[in-house]
């Protein structure tokens, strides 16, 4: 059996297929009405509805009015979708205006809903897309242990003063042309690349190896970090494609590894954690680039490869209202809550990055055995 226009379909001709079907109870919050009805199971009924959250506290709901969904206003995922013969059986009499533009009250068996307008919803939200891409299989492995790395200012060195001090005490002589008659132009600098330096030679005798100085660097690559975005949906997913006919070295394994790039939230910590463990047992191993891998590692790699296809089939959505952090260290969260100046330095170096990045009052305890980042720290299958 097919089913068109559900399921969070993007096109027209979208059809899901429906597998199973159950029947469900429903009963009132309120009351002691209930009903049973016979629904089919699709894999998802729509999106997040409403889209966002907006702001209801100009409305003047009745205080005696007992609402079916308090949290009407908030997004949440849909679990039931109902036929209207059931709709228009669930209805009584009894309905309230709000105002204008605003929606109304109608009052049901399961409690009383809104419909209608809510006025200017307005609400634009802005994404950055970032691109990286390298293909140095160092760098590669550099970037891959780093992405836990805690970023520190490194002091200037004697050079890198002294090259500061050389840019800051040294100027090209110019000055400015002015075109009264021009539309865009009016006033254009022109430098004087004839000066003579100190050392009597000018910037124009040292054209000709401008050239090959400035040539360095142009095509540099960066490498991409592997996440794609579905702006119509605002979800991230993950494609990823091992090979799975390569040979198991040492160059292909870190070659499949390096496609693994996490997002800032650690989405795919408990993964990159589990490579991890498996490269240091490879290094341990003291094997050249090319050299196959012992049976027991070529087993691990093996598993790991064929739940690496998983990964392709997460979707990651964008739902971000409140931001609670946790923590399952006392020590740290009352670090978090001090002032920096009052800790030892090594301590005050992190925990100051962390209270700009975020607000201490949002820091919550968790106990360590219901901590669901602790798969971070030991991998997970």
């Amino acid at each position: 059996m097919c089913v068109s226009g559900i399921s969070n379909c993007a096109t027209s001709n979208c059809a899901t297929s429906i597998k199973s079907k159950c029947t469900v109870k429903c009963k009132s919050k309120h009351n002691d009405y209930s009903f049973s009805i016979d629904c089919l199971v699709v894999p998802e009924i729509s999106g997040y509805l409403p889209q966002f959250k907006f702001d209801i506290s100009s409305w003047r709901i009745p205080a005696n009015i007992e609402l079916a969904d308090p949290r009407f206003n908030t997004p949440g995922s849909i679990d039931v979708l109902l036929g209207a013969n059931i709709f228009w059986n669930l209805l009584q009499i009894g309905r309230v205006t709000l105002g204008f533009d605003k929606p109304l009250l109608q009052k049901t068996r399961l409690g009383w809903i809104l419909a209608g307008s809510i006025g200017d919803t307005s609400h634009s939200v802005n994404t950055k897309c970032h691109f990286n891409k390298n293909i140095d299989i160092q760098e590669q492995l550099a970037k891959f242990w780093e992405i836990e790395e805690c970023p520190s200012s490194k002091p200037w060195s004697e050079e890198e003063r002294a090259c500061e001090a050389h840019f800051q005490n040294n100027f090209l002589p110019h000055h400015g042309v002015v075109n009264e008659s021009s539309l865009t132009t009016k006033l254009r600098v022109v430098f004087d690349a004839s000066f003579p330096s100190s050392s009597g030679f000018s910037l124009n005798n040292l054209q000709m190896d401008f050239f090959g100085i400035l040539s360095i660097g142009i095509n540099e690559n960066t490498k991409t970090l592997g996440l794609l975005w579905n702006p119509k949906q605002d979800t991230l997913f993950f494609k990823i494609n091992p090979n799975i006919s390569c040979t198991s070295t040492k160059r292909a394994i870190l070659s499949v590894i390096s496609q693994i790039f996490d997002t800032p939230l650690g989405m795919f910590g408990a993964c990159i954690i589990t490579a991890k463990i498996l490269l240091q047992a490879l290094w341990q191993e003291k094997l050249d680039w090319d050299d196959s891998i012992p049976r027991a590692l070529q087993r691990e790699w093996d598993d790991f490869r064929e739940n690496l296809f998983y990964l392709n089939e997460l979707q990651i959505p964008r739902r971000c209202s409140e931001v609670f952090l946790w923590t399952d260290s006392t020590i740290v969260l009352a670090w978090i809550q001090t002032p920096p100046n009052l800790l030892k330095t090594f301590v005050a170096n992190r925990i100051a990055q962390i209270q700009d990045l975020t607000n201490g009052s949002s820091w919550r305890h968790v106990p360590t055995s219901s901590n669901a980042a602790d798969p971070l720290s030991r991998g997970m299958e």
